[in-house]
């Protein structure tokens, strides 16, 4: 029972540790993306991860930034295994891609942080 709960202790230890660091990626000075494993750095009101899968996600008022990509998007989903980033929106925005000096917005991305490459659908 004791080494249960310690396994439980260690995984919640390391859920809430990249919880954090997550949501204070936008709160220090800039970071080189060689800091973190995929370069990717997320903020939003809320991130969940789940270790046994590899997954997190972000919800409200979710900022992601990487070396090639400025994001913004009500909800994100992302997967450390594949390296595939999903953003959504919905009745409290749309999807909001930065590259260069300007914006392009849509329902919904899908992005590669691997290839760089992704698919925004419905884009304006």
């Amino acid at each position: 029972m004791e080494r249960m709960r310690y396994r439980h202790s260690v995984t919640m230890l390391r859920a809430l540790l990249l919880a954090f660091v997550f949501a204070g990626a936008f709160l220090i000075s800039p970071v080189s993306a060689d800091e973190t494993p995929d370069g990717l750095h997320i903020d939003a009101d809320s991130v969940v991860y789940q270790e046994n899968t590899g997954k997190a996600v972000a919800d409200g008022s979710v900022k992601v930034r990487s070396k090639s990509l400025r994001l913004f998007a009500p909800r994100v989903e992302y997967s450390s295994n594949n390296q595939l980033l999903e953003a959504f929106s919905d009745e409290r925005g749309k999807v909001t891609l930065r590259s260069g000096p300007g914006n392009t917005t849509g329902d919904h991305l899908t992005y590669s942080v691997e290839t760089r490459k992704g698919i925004l659908k419905s884009a304006a």
